[in-house]
């Protein structure tokens, strides 16, 4: 653990596991404590950082007191409360140090946008962004720049639609007890960021409205 925070590599989420309690979790070994750590409600923080609950289960135990202290977990999922405005400006000064010579940074720039510009709701961190290896800010620009930049407000399309477009701009993590198409999740949850944000509206099953544009930020000359 770093600063309050785990470290999982792409190694370890290859093998991570899913419950309706204990939302993706992953089971660790320490040897020279001779117990079990479970790791669940696993959420992406960025990089290769992530928040998570956790428990230890010594060897010590019966299979049935492990499995009555994990059934004993109370919540269904972790709450993390987030600072937006201050992860975005993270982002940009990461990207204007260390990715100028990043293909994704030259083709912005090339289109005429600035990274620190972009709508607030490109770049969101969410909590499912370890299900692929595509940048957050990288997917969300792609798919606003050829789909929901091209709708007008009232304009409506299905979750089916727009999940080609993301579909084409992701590469999906590869997981042994996982289904292919886990990473769709993902999608799931910007759509209902967006929801939240006020930019469009699921008017009826895997239906959206679009209420408002994702404005970019012009630069001003005074």
């Amino acid at each position: 653990m770093k600063q309050g925070k785990y470290v999982f590599s792409t190694f370890q989420l290859a093998f991570l596991l899913k419950d309706k309690q204990l939302g993706y979790f992953l089971l660790s070994f320490h040897p020279e404590e001779k117990c079990f750590e479970l790791f669940y409600h696993i959420q992406h923080y960025a990089g290769k950082y992530f928040f998570a609950s956790s428990m230890k289960l010594s060897t010590n135990y019966s299979l049935e007191a492990m499995q009555e202290k994990i059934t004993g977990v109370r919540f269904k999922s972790l709450f993390v409360k987030r600072n937006r405005k201050l992860e975005r400006e993270h982002l940009s000064y990461f990207y204007a140090k260390y990715k100028t010579k990043s293909v994704f940074l030259q083709q912005l720039y090339q289109a005429g946008y600035a990274i620190i510009n972009l709508p607030p709701e490109i770049g969101v961190q969410l909590p499912s962004q370890f299900l692929v290896h595509t940048p957050a800010v990288e997917w969300q620009f792609k798919l606003w720049e050829n789909f929901l930049k091209l709708l007008e407000t009232g304009d409506t399309f299905s979750k089916e639609h727009i999940a080609q477009y993301f579909q084409k701009y992701v590469m999906s993590i590869k997981m042994i007890f996982l289904p292919l198409n886990e990473c769709h999740l993902l999608l799931t949850e910007y759509l209902l960021f967006l929801e939240k944000e006020g930019v469009l509206v699921e008017y009826i099953l895997d239906r959206y409205k679009i209420k408002r544009q994702m404005m970019y930020k012009e630069k001003s000359y005074n």
